[in-house]
Formats: structure tokens, C-alpha cells, sequence
């Protein structure tokens, strides 16, 4: 659809989240540990379907964001009624800012889909002129740092 209305020449604007890149229904449990990844809309596709880091390539999206949304995994967040709850219950969804730029850097400029310029562009340039925190004619300047360690990310 945002393509579609791009190719007719509309000034129409995309924006997607780490969530629907990179995870898939398959990372979502049926238990209560799945309301860890309750989000709408849902992560469903398969993974290897690809599309989302397709699109960022042709610029169907122009910025990489977080819908951030950091609830703690107890009654006063995720699960309002405990072991309890059900899905209608869930608050929905998930933290994602603080591996929005790892997520990206390691998945598109790592594996050689996004090249460095694009991967700035989708994480603050593009940001900065739609927002108007800088002048179209201003020119945009970063410093890449190479990221050579790995890990898995915990709330330790």
C-alpha cells in the first residue's frame, strides 16, 4: 500500500520497528511466555519470507523506529491478572529502543543488505528531515564504529 501510493508519485512516508523484521510468528509461544511478544499487529510471517529489509532497501520505509513500550513482566504490567491472564488480557507490546541500531547494524549492514550510508539514513538522517531537526541542505556527518562483539541480549 505505502508503495504503491510512492510509485504514483504521492508524498507518502514508511516507518517500521525492529518487531516486524525480526521476529516471526515462530518466536511466539501459546503459553504465558509468549505475552512476552504480544504486539499488533502480530508477527506472523514466516521467517525467510523477508519483504521488510527489501523495502528499506527500495525505500518503501525511510526511518527504523521503536513503538517502545517497556512494561515490566509482572501484575502491574504485562500480566494484570497473573498466570491468569489471556491474551485479551496482555498489554501489547514490546521494548525495542535500546536494540533498534544493533538489531539493524547486525542484520542489514552486517550481513551486507543495507550499506553503511543507508543504515545512518534509516536510523537518524531521515528522522532529523522529517521532523525538521535539520535543513534539507545540511549536510548529515557519523562516525561508524565497527561492532565486533556478540551476545544475547538479557535484562541483566
Amino acid at each position: 500500500m505505502i508503495r504503491d501510493a510512492q510509485t504514483k508519485g504521492l508524498k507518502i512516508y514508511g516507518e517500521t520497528c525492529p518487531q516486524y523484521l525480526f521476529l516471526t510468528g515462530d518466536d511466539i509461544g501459546m503459553d504465558l511466555e509468549g505475552t512476552k511478544f504480544c504486539l499488533q499487529p502480530a508477527a506472523a510471517r514466516p521467517r525467510g519470507a523477508g519483504g521488510g529489509v527489501a523495502r528499506l532497501q527500495n525505500g518503501t520505509f525511510q526511518v527504523f523506529s521503536s513503538d517502545h513500550a517497556p512494561y515490566r513482566y509482572d501484575e502491574t504490567g504485562k500480566l494484570p491478572k497473573g498466570d491468569k491472564t489471556t491474551f485479551k488480557d496482555t498489554a501489547n507490546g514490546v521494548p525495542g529502543i535500546e536494540l533498534r541500531v544493533p538489531l539493524l547494524f547486525s542484520e542489514g549492514v552486517g550481513k551486507g543488505r543495507l550499506d553503511l550510508n543507508r543504515f545512518v539514513a534509516l536510523t537518524a538522517t531521515n528522522h532529523a528531515k522529517l521532523y525538521g531537526s535539520i535543513r534539507a541542505r545540511a549536510r548529515s556527518r557519523s562516525a561508524a564504529t565497527p561492532i565486533s562483539r556478540s551476545g544475547t541480549p538479557s535484562a541483566r
